[in-house]
């Protein structure tokens, strides 16, 4: 539809400087403090926790958040 616009989608945590990597557009969860770059509040997000039925039937069961940390977790880059 638009054979000159490209979009390409990284993902990172680190504090970069956006401007000084070429980026035209950033999308920020959570609070952006201490940045000259300009924002506008484009929605909400909620965070929440999710795992198999098969994962939890072969743990012991986790009772505080504490015992969370240990377990066996899968983060998408």
């Amino acid at each position: 539809m638009y054979p000159l616009v490209a979009v390409s989608l990284p993902s990172s945590d680190a504090p970069d400087d956006l401007v000084k990597q070429g980026f035209n557009l950033a999308i920020w969860l959570g609070t952006l403090a201490g940045s000259s770059l300009k924002r506008r509040r484009i929605g909400a997000f909620q965070r929440i926790l999710v795992t198999a039925p098969d994962y939890l039937a072969t743990r012991p069961p986790i009772r505080s958040v504490q015992e969370i940390a240990p377990a066996i977790s899968l983060r998408l880059p």
